[in-house]
């Protein structure tokens, strides 16, 4: 990529039709029934939480008194890309035999580990 098609990395906004409009998706349930007014009640709080434009996409009851919403906004700023500061982490690899040595050292007994998932953990 040449420097002339570079985006502007110090007002850097994510896009969804066009580059830099800030369009984000954003899904979530509230405990209200699904109707108008879930809708309205929805569009506010992205209002609120500083998104312009909050456009509904997709309403669906999940309950009685539960609604599901699918939404699309606009950010109102970007993030300076090109002046982040992120912290690297440094670590060496290990190979097996370096791992038992280390869990010797450190532990002094054998291990047993156990990995597990519950369901449709999010």
């Amino acid at each position: 990529m040449n420097i002339a098609s570079q985006p502007d990395l110090t007002d850097l906004l994510p896009y969804g039709d066009t580059p830099g409009d800030g369009k984000v998706q954003i899904s979530f349930t509230l405990p209200v029934p699904a109707g108008p007014e879930a809708a309205q009640a929805a569009k506010q709080l992205l209002l609120q939480h500083q998104l312009k434009d909050p456009l509904l996409a997709c309403m669906e009851p999940v309950g009685p008194q539960m609604s599901f919403f699918v939404m699309y906004a606009s950010l109102r700023q970007g993030v300076d890309y090109a002046h982040l500061d992120v912290p690297k982490a440094e670590f060496t690899a290990l190979d097996m035999g370096q791992i038992d040595d280390l869990i010797a050292e450190r532990i002094g007994r054998k291990l047993v580990i156990v990995g597990a998932c519950p369901g449709s953990d999010a």
